[in-house]
C-alpha cells in the first residue's frame, strides 16, 4: 500500500458520459487513457465561490460495472496520484423513506451481491477482503458540512432557470430539505440488465422526464452497495434485512473503494438517487438521469469547498 499524496488533483469517477457531463471544468485538458471505453479530462472544477479557484480534478468516465470501474480507477490513480477519489453519479435508493432526488453519501461501501457465508464470511464480504471499505472520515465530514448548502443552491438555481453550466436540470425541481441526516435503515438498489446497463440508465431511457415534483432533496449518510444485479421489488426486502444501514446501490463504488484502499488514497462515494428499488404506492420512483447526476455534482462541489 502506498501513502496518499498531500497534494495532487481530486479524482472524480463517473460510470457514464451523462453523469460526467454534470461537472463543469475550467481550462479542461483532454487526456488519453490507454483503456478502451474510458475517457478522462483534467481541469479546475467550477467553484461555488467566484472569488476562489475551484479544485483541480481529473474527471474520469469509467464505463459501467465493477471491472470497468476498477480498471479505470487503477490507471488514473497510478497516473495522477490523486489526493482523494470520489465516486459520483447516480444510484438506486434502498430505504423505504428515501426519495428520488436525495443524495447518498457513503459512510462505507460493500459488495451487495457477494455471499461467501457458507465459508464463515459475512454477507457482502469477498473472501480475504474487509466486510466493508470505509470512506475517509475527513471526506465524510466535508460532505456533511458542504453538500446540503450546495444542493440547496443547485435547486434554487434550477428553479429559477439558472442552473450551473454543464448541468442539465429537470423542469420540475422542488425545494430541498436543509441539513444532512444519518440513515439507520436501508438497502441496495442498482444493478445490471441483459444489455449491461445499470438501473438508473435503464429507467432514464424508459422515463425521460420526471413524472412529478420531488418533495425534497436530503443528504443521506450510510452504506452504499455495489453489485451486478438489480435490486427490485422481488428481492429488496432481503437486501434491506441483510444490510439495514444501506442507503443506495450502484455498480461501481465498492470496486473503486477497494482500488483506492489498495493505493492508500482517501475515498468517498456521492450518488444522486435517480430511482427507487422498492417504491410504495403514491411515491415518485424516478428522476431524469441528468438531474440526479447534477445533484451528485452539486454535492461534490460542496464537499470540495468544505474540504478546502
Amino acid at each position: 500500500m502506498t501513502s496518499a499524496p498531500v497534494s495532487g488533483p481530486v479524482l472524480i469517477a463517473c460510470a457514464m458520459d451523462e453523469e460526467a457531463a454534470a461537472f463543469a471544468l475550467e481550462d479542461a485538458q483532454e487526456l488519453e487513457p490507454p483503456l478502451a471505453g474510458v475517457a478522462a479530462r483534467r481541469g479546475r472544477l467550477q467553484s461555488l465561490d467566484e472569488r476562489a479557484p475551484g479544485a483541480e480534478v481529473v474527471l474520469l468516465t469509467t464505463g459501467i460495472g465493477l471491472v470497468a470501474a476498477a480498471g479505470a480507477a487503477t490507471w488514473a490513480i497510478g497516473a495522477f496520484a490523486p489526493r482523494a477519489v470520489i465516486s459520483a453519479g447516480t444510484g438506486g435508493g434502498l430505504p423505504a423513506d428515501i426519495a428520488v432526488g436525495d443524495v447518498a453519501v457513503a459512510e462505507s461501501c460493500t459488495y451487495g451481491t457477494a455471499d461467501a457465508t457458507e465459508f464463515g464470511y459475512e454477507r457482502g464480504q469477498v473472501p480475504r477482503q474487509p466486510v466493508r471499505f470505509a470512506a475517509a472520515e475527513p471526506l465524510v465530514e466535508a460532505a456533511l458540512a458542504g453538500a446540503p448548502a450546495a444542493l440547496k443552491d443547485h435547486l434554487e438555481r434550477a428553479g429559477s432557470g439558472q442552473a450551473d453550466a454543464g448541468q442539465s436540470c429537470s423542469e420540475q425541481d422542488a425545494p430541498e430539505q436543509d441539513g444532512a441526516e444519518r440513515d439507520d435503515s436501508g438497502q441496495d438498489g442498482s444493478g445490471q440488465d441483459d444489455s449491461g446497463r445499470d438501473n438508473s440508465e435503464q429507467t432514464a431511457a424508459a422515463h425521460p422526464t420526471t413524472p412529478g415534483p420531488v418533495p425534497h432533496a436530503a443528504v443521506r449518510l450510510g452504506r452504499i452497495l455495489s453489485g451486478d444485479t438489480f435490486v427490485t421489488a422481488r428481492n429488496v426486502a432481503d437486501m434491506r434485512e441483510a444490510f439495514p444501514d444501506a442507503v443506495a446501490a450502484d455498480m461501481e463504488s465498492c470496486a473503486i473503494a477497494q482500488t483506492a484502499a489498495a493505493f492508500g488514497v482517501p475515498f468517498i462515494s456521492v450518488r444522486g438517487i435517480s430511482d427507487l428499488c422498492g417504491p410504495v404506492a403514491g411515491q415518485d420512483f424516478h428522476m431524469a438521469l441528468d438531474e440526479a447526476a447534477a445533484r451528485s455534482a452539486a454535492a461534490v462541489r460542496g464537499l470540495l469547498a468544505a474540504l478546502g
